[in-house]
């Protein structure tokens, strides 16, 4: 929840790629990337946005369940970037 961070904004830039690549093989197809919320939808901006823009590839933010929604910033506060030296 809330706006990407550095190696999240690296996983959006891998899955446009595959997007990209599974596109090509269906020129029909619609292509997604799912968010789960505004806020780190709106994240992807600059070049990221430019290419999903470019190439016809849609954010859409997922309607989450409250407790689905609970997980997901109960595993981020897991994730947290600790330094272990720091008191």
């Amino acid at each position: 929840m809330g706006r990407l961070k550095g190696g999240q904004l690296h996983k959006v830039s891998t899955d446009t790629l595959k997007l990209l690549a599974l596109g090509e093989g269906r020129p029909d197809a619609r292509l997604f990337l799912a968010f789960a919320d505004q806020e780190a939808a709106d994240s992807v901006v600059g070049w990221r946005a430019v290419v999903l823009q470019q190439n016809g590839i849609e954010k859409v933010v997922v309607d989450l369940s409250e407790p689905d929604r609970q997980r997901i910033i109960d595993a981020q506060g897991l994730q947290k970037m600790v330094n272990p030296q720091d008191p």
